[in-house]
């Protein structure tokens, strides 16, 4: 497999908020998985609408 800057796929390069607008497909648990970095991961999580709270907490506000 090549791997060069020309046949990396560039949504690597987006934050992970980001690419789960652009691809839906990749909030998928098996998506997020193979196909975001781990720091896109943790950029996705940290923006997720919380149901208790209805912000993007990241989770914080379960520990009060």
């Amino acid at each position: 497999m090549i791997d060069n800057e020309a046949h990396r796929p560039e949504h690597r390069y987006y934050p992970g908020d980001f690419v789960a607008q652009l691809y839906p497909s990749f909030v998928d648990v098996r998506g997020i998985e193979s196909e975001l970095t781990q720091r896109q991961i943790a950029e996705y999580k940290r923006y997720i609408i919380c149901l208790l709270c209805k912000k993007p907490c990241a989770g914080t506000c379960s520990n009060y």
